[in-house]
């Protein structure tokens, strides 16, 4: 066979460069941060947020040179620290060895590990595994850091009693959500200081607080110091910080907030007052409703689901005022079912115009079940009626009269949303909060005084 000519050469190149494909990077410059991980890794784990939607560059992988002249045991296609020879794509993790996971994605199960933090543990030291991660089921991690105190009742702990850890665990493992190994649920795992590998949460013990009654809300200078002088640098990225204060000054006049969250993000603040205290199981209740609504925050969920209009009667979520303390509403009647029920929203409610409610057609959609909206004992229709009146409504709503509508939480969840929110590592590196309006109370305590 003649040999190629020049020309037949360059043709060749030509097409071989064209089957390989072109990888561009990332025009965004990342610094690294001691404790996180390389650029890349930190890099990798932001670009698989959900919620970031910006364009992105697509890999072209040719299985051709791939499997012809490398080895898959040297090579990791989406740099999430396996070897691509171990991500078998099964969708069942066997071993270190035979993960299941894809080759393709670096955060197989979209829940902000990567894949290799969640098989062998991270470069900032995390024993992931050993606490418990899958890289095939979606998994939240929490840390929280809690204060005794004696304020306004009998001594008491702030620190997350087994039944409250239990509920937090158990609401979240029975969510609707779907997972690579075929399980549904979120694995929450929960860092209360019990031992192990669990050494994050603590006790906080600060004399100049005896009260334990925490100056601002969430992102305020007092909370940024105890978070930076508690929560370790190497937990950023992964961890939610949530911290159990008696109460904290939402800088607006009020100390009744049961919490505070950044909307998304990492920081959490719970204050149930004395409910600490309380052993009749309600206060558990509560404690238990508050850390799942501020966690929802984190997890982009506002106090309407995708808005901030609050107590609407068809959004049946503990996001909601109306339904956090008292239960959601299985009846479609507007009332709780009890402080035991929680529940973020399914999305399956009508939707409500409070200039033209159809009483006999209620607000469920999977039963008809009359509501007398404006209380005059009668079921009719076209009926104008205020139905979620509340202090802030016209600035939230939009008005006093508006079009109230339901939310899919569960299906908008941004559970990877700790890895974008993460931009100093601790509190003094951030700006002066105090400067800023005040993050918005979240529901007022339980039989306190709004």
């Amino acid at each position: 066979m003649q040999g190629l000519g020049m020309a037949g050469w360059n043709t060749t190149a030509t097409l071989m460069y064209a089957l390989l494909g072109t990888v561009a990077a990332p025009a965004h410059a990342y610094a690294d941060a001691p404790g996180q991980g390389s650029t890349m890794d930190r890099a990798l784990r932001a670009l698989s947020v959900p919620q970031q939607t910006a364009s992105a560059q697509t890999t072209v992988y040719d299985p051709i040179f791939k499997n012809g002249f490398e080895d898959p045991c040297s090579e990791d296609a989406d740099s999430d620290g396996l070897a691509d020879c171990v991500e078998t794509n099964t969708g069942i993790y066997v071993s270190a060895a035979n993960t299941g996971t894809d080759p393709h994605n670096p955060d197989t199960d979209g829940d902000g590990l990567l894949d290799g933090e969640e098989v062998n543990g991270t470069a900032g030291g995390l024993d992931l595994p050993g606490m418990g991660t899958n890289p095939l089921h979606k998994d939240i991690l929490i840390e929280y850091d809690w204060f005794d105190d004696a304020n306004g009742c009998a001594a008491h702990s702030h620190r997350p009693a087994p039944e409250v850890l239990q509920g937090v665990h158990d609401f979240f493992a029975n969510a609707p959500i779907a997972n690579p190994d075929g399980v549904t649920g979120i694995n929450v795992i929960q860092d209360y200081g019990q031992g192990g590998v669990f050494t994050g949460g603590n006790l906080i013990t600060d004399p100049a607080n005896p009260t334990a009654l925490v100056d601002g809300p969430v992102g305020y200078p007092q909370y940024n110091d105890y978070e930076l002088a508690n929560f370790a640098a190497n937990r950023h990225n992964y961890f939610h910080y949530v911290l159990m204060a008696h109460q904290y000054d939402n800088q607006q006049g009020s100390t009744s907030s049961s919490g505070s969250a950044t909307t998304p993000g990492y920081e959490v603040m719970v204050t149930l007052a004395c409910w600490a205290a309380d052993t009749s199981g309600t206060g558990a209740a509560y404690i238990r409703n508050a850390i799942v609504h501020e966690l929802g925050h984190n997890l982009g969920l506002r106090h309407g689901g995708d808005e901030a209009c609050n107590y609407k009667p068809n959004y049946s979520s503990v996001m909601n005022y109306r339904y956090e303390f008292v239960g959601i509403d299985s009846g479609c009647q507007g009332t709780g079912d009890g402080a035991s029920t929680l529940d973020y929203s399914h999305g399956d409610r009508l939707t409500l115009d409070e200039n033209n409610l159809d009483e006999p057609a209620g607000m469920c959609t999977n039963a008809v079940v009359p509501v007398d909206w404006n209380g005059d004992l009668q079921y009719t229709s076209g009926v104008v009626a205020d139905i979620n009146s509340y202090g802030l409504e016209s600035s939230e709503c939009g008005g006093t009269n508006t079009i109230l509508h339901d939310f899919n939480d569960w299906a908008s969840l941004q559970i990877a949303s700790v890895v974008s929110s993460y931009s100093s590592g601790g509190g003094a590196a951030r700006a002066n909060m105090s400067a800023l309006p005040a993050p918005a109370s979240c529901a007022p305590i339980p039989s306190y005084p709004r």
